[in-house]
């Protein structure tokens, strides 16, 4: 019985030990998986025209859905995204919805409203920020013709030219956290900026930008996450308390096993014969005052 009992321990420990190494790695840069429901948190501090503002961008994903841009439709994800910004007594907000390919976070399309007017922008072919799987070294560049318009204006075109690369692993400390993240350098438009991917949080957790040109009298601290939801994340944790239930419990089933083959084994002992062979009755002890009996004479 011990035998077995150890050869079912055995196998349940190395049943869970496959399910501890078959999680993913947490720097592996692959592509998140979004749900309704998941948001990330910015905060930073922007000075626009000597103005120094303190902003929040939220970024919640609302549905999965398909956008047609020109003859092609894109699996999306559609996230609303509100930017606060704050400076001194003055506040002002401005919401947006932005759709974002499902493959690889590629810019779809946004819609904001700034103040009355209602502005559109479209990527054909969409925009690609992230090229996963990420890693050390990699680079690629993406072409997209923008469409810029606002309420019913003809839309103005522009051909977008953006170079990406990429280092890390690297340990990224926000606010919310410390994260392993791959930092991805982007370059476009006179422009630089840096954003730091994790698996951890199926997003970005630190934006920073970097004008080179053209952008006199505007300047960006880098936005750096506060708090998220991503539930693709709590997943894992869910993933991680099973194994270590179903261990326990195999343990603890096993140490009831044992202890009640040992308990049966002693109250075997301990049990009388029932004669010299089993299944035979027991001898006849004669009185102490009779000689015993003899067998019969042949």
């Amino acid at each position: 019985m011990e035998r077995l009992v150890a050869g079912f321990v055995a196998s349940s420990i190395l049943l869970g030990m496959f399910v501890f190494t078959s999680l993913p790695s947490r720097a592996q840069g692959s592509a998140p998986q979004w749900t309704t429901g998941d948001y990330w948190e910015y905060a930073g501090k922007g000075n626009i025209s000597g103005a120094l503002n303190d902003i929040v961008e939220r970024y919640e994903v609302k549905e999965r859905t398909m956008v047609t841009i020109g003859n092609h439709s894109y699996d999306s994800f559609h996230l609303s995204v509100m930017v606060s910004m704050t400076a001194g007594d003055s506040s002002m907000s401005i919401g947006e919805n932005a759709w974002t390919r499902v493959s690889d976070c590629a810019n779809v399309k946004t819609e904001m409203n700034l103040l009355f007017i209602h502005m559109n922008i479209t990527f054909d072919p969409p925009q690609q920020v992230l090229d996963f799987p990420l890693n050390d070294g990699k680079t690629w560049s993406s072409t997209s013709i923008m469409s810029m318009w606002a309420m019913d204006t003809p839309p103005t075109n522009t051909t977008v030219t953006a170079n990406y690369f990429v280092s890390g692993p690297q340990r990224a400390i926000v606010p919310a956290g410390a994260f392993d993240s791959f930092n991805v350098t982007e370059t476009t438009m006179g422009a630089s900026s840096s954003t730091y991917y994790s698996d951890q949080v199926g997003y970005f957790v630190k934006t920073g930008f970097a004008p080179t040109s053209g952008l006199a009298g505007y300047s960006m601290s880098p936005f750096e996450l506060k708090s998220y939801n991503y539930q693709k994340a709590g997943g894992l944790v869910w993933i991680v308390l099973i194994a270590i239930i179903v261990v326990a419990v195999v343990l603890a089933v096993a140490v009831a096993m044992i202890v009640r083959s040992r308990r049966k084994r002693r109250m075997i002992a301990q049990m009388p014969l029932q004669g010299p062979v089993f299944g035979e009755p027991p001898l006849q002890q004669p009185p102490p005052d009779q000689p015993p009996a003899q067998p019969p004479k042949t």
